[in-house]
């Protein structure tokens, strides 16, 4: 068994930054093993790839230790290549980190199987078509708002290949007024989450949370 498969990618990724004398917040703080384990609550499901595990970490992470996530992620973060550097000028990242500073912790979502089948279809679908958006019409796929399932929302992200890239660029939120996905990260009232990840023919990647309160 490779080590990649015992410690998530983006923690070995900041232990290389430290051990090649680059500064970085990570060497004031890192992730203890427990609030690894605390948070990272699919990475024994064999249904699910090493990537939608890491966006379910990356998700439990942020809403269980906010402050402690800006820290160690946010504030040292950027778009991978090809993509442009963020912009932190700009109201939405300064906003999250303004939020982060003060949010409240909330208990960790838990993976759920049935939003996992939902989300996987529904990004292998977009990835096809090159779609955008949360139109399911045509797609094949049930759609999360069905009976018995409680409050349900979703995430798009496009172009993010990495758990905490995807995690990152929903946070943001850059040019989304109403900050929907960063708010259904926070949502209270949901407790389980799907991921799905495909590759999309526009924008390299798809990758879609879907949320509830009820399995």
């Amino acid at each position: 068994m490779t080590a990649s498969k015992i410690i998530p990618q983006f923690i070995l990724t900041g232990l290389l930054v430290i051990l090649q004398g680059q500064v970085s917040v990570l060497e004031a703080q890192e992730w203890t093993s427990q609030e690894i384990a605390s948070a990272d609550l699919a990475r024994d499901l064999s249904t699910w790839s090493e990537m939608e595990k890491d966006v379910l970490l990356h998700t439990n992470l942020v809403r269980l230790y906010p402050q402690k996530y800006l820290a160690v992620v946010v504030l040292s973060w950027d778009r991978p290549e090809p993509w442009a550097s963020i912009d932190k000028s700009t109201k939405y990242y300064k906003g999250l980190v303004q939020e982060l500073k003060t949010a409240q912790p909330l208990p960790a979502l838990h993976p759920s199987e049935y939003l996992h089948d939902l989300a996987s279809c529904f990004a292998e679908a977009q990835g096809k078509r090159g779609d955008i958006g949360h139109n399911r019409s045509g797609s094949g796929c049930r759609d999360v708002e069905i009976r018995g399932v409680g409050m349900s929302a979703e995430n798009c992200s496009y172009g993010m290949q990495t758990g905490m890239d995807v995690v990152m660029q929903l946070l943001i939120d850059e040019d989304v007024k109403s900050l929907g996905h960063r708010k259904n990260i926070f949502n209270d009232r949901v407790h389980y989450l799907g991921v799905g990840q495909a590759r999309h023919t526009e924008h390299y990647f798809v990758t879609v949370q879907d949320f509830c309160t009820n399995q």
